[in-house]
């Protein structure tokens, strides 16, 4: 190569390491720009998240006390209302509440004329007005509800305090009387402490006046007459008066009781004009992000010197006087480069599954863990409830939380899909059985719509055994069925099964949805086997649902070797079919085990009553539940708030059970079964998991490690005395 064509090869190289570089830093930034968009969106949902439930929450607890308040004002008769007995009444209801501070009654003009200390007029101990107090008193006179009042400062104890009013009416309605209870502000306080909020953030409730009703954490100034005495203005309160005060929302800007930048999250109660919000300072959401560019921003540097070096090792090569050597040297080294890469990018990729699957495993227990807290403590309730309207509301209570099991569970299944860790189980079972589970569901549904429901199973199926996964096979039919409800409006639907053709070893069979309902058109159908989608994103609205049904649906389906699909045109209803080949199975069939949960509670408290159970549970809500439905069949229970004092508990006594939560703080589940299986004097002691680890690897686990079953949470009473019928007639 001649010394000119080298400086001309040399000239264009730099020149394209440079455009190369300017590239680089344009993707660079480009990146960098959206994981700060990223990032953003990531805090604001977090801080919706939690507004959503605060405001939850507090939509029960203001409900709570308007019920109070509204059964108080039916008790006041002419009796209750005679001088000497009013202000015992009134200092009756206070003490029913810890709460409460104080409990006056004015008249709608405004004067108080009893309190909870007198009822007599000379002995008040004030006449004169309360900041606020006509304002609440007119916004009483226009709506039927709990009034939350603007903060003011104690008269008594030097406290801020949160006024409550109720207007009490006549037969009429007409206004008679306003009930005031007061609360101190320092109560809300430790409220809002427990709700675990991201460092440097604040929640607060506003009034649609602009005046906070509480605020945590208390502003750094301490001024708490500039903080509750005065209306806010700033960012958020522009945006809910501009917008109408809207039921929820994210929004950015000026913090008026900080005065920095935030980003707001909020959620209006859904029976009080008042607003949760919750606030995070921009400049900690900026830090939290540059936290996660550390590593990032490392590589690059590396990535950029890496490229300097190469840039350099070519520049020698072009001049060097034996071009072919070093070239050739050049190429074996980066081949070896481009070797060590991909390694490190298999190992990366094998580490995202890892981590993947250990994320999926801790939102399965996170998830699962409150909401068998949340399901436990339903089925108590309504066990003992007496008034058929409030068994009624915890009925759809529960089917609520059923609701969010099947989303969650949704998830999870799609998740294990797309990460190759959904393993079919196989069992002998019959079509019948099947068809008839889904009739039970799906078919009280169709009803509640006035839809006629039924299914078609071919003579020659209804008595012959087969072999697979038949859970899997009921959540197919279960996920058309249910759309075919949800999407129908008048009319049936129809679920058939035929036989297309058989072998000595499997027989080929298709199943069909067939509903008279809206329809589906071709370009919808080319999607509608997608993640997240419906016929119509709209119809998330009106309809419902994850739009995840029919994907895992399709999937299952794949991985059971069959195939899926849809014959549809709108208006003119919908078949939804799939076949498959289902090994035949030539096993008699077993005769199906199955009891209502007051006959096995029932047989416990027969044949077991007064043997000593340990459950092993960290979680108080879950211990409540499980130590109740325990003791209701006649059991003694002893409760370990971890592993380790499950340890100790079982090295001082005999139990003729063991129930075993997996993720426990000190020593987890897996350890503590170690332990006490190792010996002493429970080791014989039959263990079961009662865990909300949902994985098939959680299960092997828990019997690896000596337990005997697995009861999978939110607990279900049949299957959980069923369990137990079975280990304790062991001991």
């Amino acid at each position: 190569m001649s010394h000119t064509n080298a400086a001309l090869t040399l000239r264009r190289l730099r020149r394209g390491f440079l455009l190369g570089g300017v590239l680089f830093f344009f993707v660079v930034a480009t990146w960098v720009w959206r994981t700060w968009q990223e990032s953003r969106a990531y805090e604001l949902a977090h801080l919706a998240t939690i507004a959503e439930i605060t405001g939850n929450s507090l939509d029960n607890y203001f409900s709570g006390h308007e019920h109070r308040m509204r059964a108080f004002g039916k008790r006041l008769t002419p009796e209750v209302l005679k001088p000497g007995h009013l202000s015992a009444v009134l200092r009756a209801f206070r003490e029913s509440d810890p709460e409460y501070l104080f409990v006056t009654l004015s008249r709608p003009e405004g004067g108080v004329f009893a309190t909870d200390k007198t009822d007599r007029p000379e002995e008040l101990p004030y006449t004169r007005d309360v900041p606020g107090r006509q304002v609440a008193f007119d916004e009483i006179a226009v709506q039927d509800r709990l009034n939350v009042g603007r903060p003011a400062e104690g008269r008594v104890i030097k406290d801020w305090i949160m006024p409550l009013r109720f207007g009490i009416r006549d037969a009429g309605g007409a206004l008679q009387y306003v009930m005031n209870a007061t609360l101190p502000l320092s109560r809300q306080q430790s409220f809002w402490h427990n709700l675990g909020l991201p460092q440097g953030s604040a929640v607060g409730l506003l009034r649609d006046d602009a005046f906070l009703v509480s605020r945590y954490p208390v502003p750094p100034s301490g001024d708490l007459q500039n903080t509750y005495g005065t209306p806010r203005d700033g960012a958020l309160v522009s945006h809910l008066r501009d917008h109408g005060f809207p039921p929820r929302g994210t929004v950015s800007g000026h913090n008026s009781v900080t005065g920095k930048e935030a980003l707001f999250a909020f959620r209006r109660l859904e029976h009080y004009p008042l607003t949760v919000f919750v606030s995070t300072p921009v400049d900690g959401a900026i830090q939290r992000w540059r936290a996660q560019l550390g590593l990032p921003l490392f590589l690059t540097v590396i990535a950029l010197a890496a490229g300097g070096l190469v840039y350099r090792s070519i520049s020698r090569w072009i001049q060097a006087s034996e071009e072919l050597r070093k070239y050739q040297f050049h190429l074996e080294e980066q081949v070896s480069q481009r070797t060590a890469q991909l390694q490190a990018a298999k190992q990366a990729a094998e580490a995202a599954s890892r981590a993947k699957s250990t994320f999926l495993a801790n939102m399965s227990h996170e998830l699962r863990t409150p909401l068998g807290g949340i399901v436990g403590m339903i089925r108590l309730a309504r066990f003992r409830m007496a008034d058929p309207q409030g068994r009624d509301q915890l009925d759809k209570a529960n089917l609520a939380a059923d609701h969010l099991l099947s989303v969650i569970n949704d998830i999870l299944d799609i998740s294990k899909i797309e990460a190759d860790q959904l393993v079919l189980e196989a069992s002998d079972f019959q079509l019948q059985t099947i068809l008839d589970s889904v009739a039970s569901i799906v078919g009280l549904k169709a009803r509640e719509k006035g839809l006629a429901f039924g299914f078609d199973l071919s003579p020659g199926l209804a008595g012959q055994q087969f072999r697979g996964d038949a859970l899997r096979l009921r959540q197919i039919l279960l996920n058309l069925a249910t759309n075919a409800v949800k999407f129908t409006e008048q009319g049936s639907i129809t679920l058939r099964v035929r036989e297309l053709e058989r072998s000595a070893l499997e027989a080929r069979l298709r199943f069909e949805v067939a509903d008279s309902g809206i329809g589906i058109g071709l370009v919808d159908q080319a999607r509608l086997f997608s993640a997240f989608e419906q016929a119509d994103n709209s119809m998330t609205r009106k309809y419902g649902g994850t739009g995840l049904g029919l994907v895992i649906s399709k999937r299952l389906v794949a991985l059971m070797g069959g195939q899926i699909g849809v014959d549809s045109s709108p208006g003119c209803g919908s078949l939804f079919w799939f076949e498959l080949a289902l090994p035949l199975s030539f096993t008699p069939a077993a005769e199906e085990e199955g009891a209502d949960a007051d006959i096995l509670a029932t047989e416990i408290r027969r044949l077991h009553a007064g043997k000593r159970v340990l459950v092993a549970e960290d979680e108080p809500i879950n211990q409540e539940v499980a130590r109740i439905m325990l003791e209701d069949v006649g059991l003694q229970v002893d409760v370990a708030e971890d592993g380790e004092q499950a340890v100790r508990l079982a090295a001082d006594t005999d139990y003729a059970l063991i129930l075993m939560d997996m993720q426990m703080p000190v020593m987890n589940g897996i350890e503590a079964t170690h332990a006490i299986c190792a010996g002493g004097r429970n080791r014989q002691t039959p263990i079961l998991a009662m865990t909300a680890n949902a994985f098939i690897e959680d299960r092997e686990r828990c019997l690896a490690a000596g337990m005997r079953s697995h009861i999978a949470k939110p607990v279900i009473p049949e299957n959980l005395y069923g369990m137990l019928l079975k280990w304790l007639a062991t001991r």
